[in-house]
C-alpha cells in the first residue's frame, strides 16, 4: 500500500500519552478535519483557546502525522496534487493543493 495523505491535522503537545493517536505521536493529541480551520474549530471546542504547542501537518493512511513539508513530498509521490508542483525548492502542502 503506497503512503497517501487523508486530511489535514493539528497537533497538540499537551505532554500527556492518550490510547488514540497516530503510530508516530507519542504524546499529545491530533486534531484532524478536512481543512486546517476545521481543525482549530474543533480544538476550540475542546479548549477555550488554542494550546500554545500546537502545529500544523497531515495524517496518512498509515496513520502517521506529518509536517507540512513531508506531507508534500508523500501528496506529490502520490500523485494527489490538483496544483502544479512547487517551483519553490522547499515546499509545503496546503490543504487546497488537495482538494
Amino acid at each position: 500500500m503506497n503512503e497517501h495523505i487523508l486530511c489535514s491535522a493539528i497537533h497538540i503537545d499537551d505532554d500527556t500519552q492518550y490510547d488514540y493517536r497516530p503510530k508516530n505521536v507519542s504524546k499529545g493529541l491530533v486534531i484532524c478535519g478536512r481543512r486546517h480551520s476545521d481543525c482549530y474549530a474543533i480544538t476550540k471546542l475542546i479548549y477555550s483557546e488554542i494550546p500554545k504547542n500546537t502545529s500544523q501537518g497531515f495524517l496518512t493512511n498509515t496513520n502517521r502525522y506529518v509536517d507540512r513539508k513531508e506531507a508534500y513530498k508523500i501528496a506529490l509521490a502520490a500523485d494527489q496534487l490538483i496544483t502544479a508542483p512547487a517551483t519553490d525548492p522547499d515546499p509545503i502542502l496546503i490543504s487546497e493543493d488537495l482538494y
